[in-house]
């Protein structure tokens, strides 16, 4: 399903090194930008923190910040004009969920005719492609291996997505506790081995203002998310997480530790299983028939 990189000066998408590489944003820097300001109000926060896989400590000048990216593996040209369409299709979805947020959480669902209007068969294909895009930056940021060619084919428009299936949730803990949690997540990758120790499948997710946008990789898992206009969304369930008026608690202290509860509720439930194997499998199976 992947394969390695044999040339490191080529870009993953296109495979050429006739452009510049640069590094694709971690985390959108609109969504940044939107969360913590721009400019000196962007300086006056004194730190931002993607935690999880990637955590980043100390001051970072500006949302363009080279420790924002992920390493630069993609070209000026794909990473510019090529996906600008995408970029801004990911845009509007988002502005619309910022500005819609508790009604999706109580209805549980997208319409993605309220988001693009008439356009939206075309928008929504684009916002795919955006989460493919950053998908693939993971793989080749984390492994060191190349997108699976189902996906590269899909951000060329030259073939359907067959390789990915994505899913929305909502983590409501994010509305129950302090500011700090409106800190932007990125999960590190749980990958599933066949017996010759090949990659079958892959997963992970990043959450922004409290939308989780999942992903498993395998080969034809063909689950389009959508149905006509109407995506989906889940909304966890904490009642199960034990002391969760605790936490609750001790997450208004000055002194508390925000890496390690966000950890604790962005991975509920599925870090409850005893290792990383039955972990991994446990969410596979959630997310595959949600």
């Amino acid at each position: 399903m992947l394969s390695k990189i044999k040339d490191e000066s080529k870009c993953w998408w296109c495979n050429s090194s006739e452009y510049a590489l640069s590094g694709e944003h971690k985390i959108k820097k609109t969504d940044i930008e939107q969360l913590f300001g721009k400019g000196d109000e962007f300086k006056e926060q004194k730190f931002i923190k993607v935690v999880g896989n990637g955590i980043l400590k100390g001051q970072i000048q500006s949302p363009s910040s080279n420790i924002l990216k992920f390493n630069k593996k993609l070209c000026s040209n794909c990473n510019g004009s090529r996906s600008q369409q995408m970029d801004r299709s990911y845009e509007k979805f988002m502005n619309y969920y910022n500005e819609n947020k508790e009604k999706i959480k109580t209805s549980k669902i997208f319409d993605l005719g309220e988001i693009y209007e008439s356009r939206f068969n075309e928008s929504y294909l684009n916002l795919k492609r955006y989460f493919i895009k950053h998908i693939c930056c993971k793989i080749v940021d984390d492994l060191n291996l190349l997108p699976p060619l189902n996906l590269i084919n899909f951000l060329n428009g030259k073939e359907e997505l067959k390789d990915v299936k994505i899913i929305f949730n909502i983590k409501p803990y994010a509305f129950s506790v302090k500011d700090p949690f409106t800190t932007p997540y990125i999960s590190s990758l749980d990958i599933l081995k066949e017996e010759d120790n090949t990659i079958a499948i892959i997963m992970g997710w990043f959450t922004v203002n409290q939308l989780s946008i999942n992903y498993i990789i395998e080969k034809n898992i063909n689950c389009d998310l959508v149905d006509g206009k109407i995506i989906d969304v889940g909304v966890f369930d904490y009642k199960g997480l034990k002391h969760w008026n605790e936490i609750i608690d001790s997450s208004k202290k000055p002194e508390i530790n925000f890496k390690l509860i966000s950890d604790l509720f962005e991975n509920y439930p599925f870090n409850q299983e005893k290792n990383k194997l039955e972990k991994a499998l446990k969410m596979y199976k959630h997310l595959k028939y949600q």
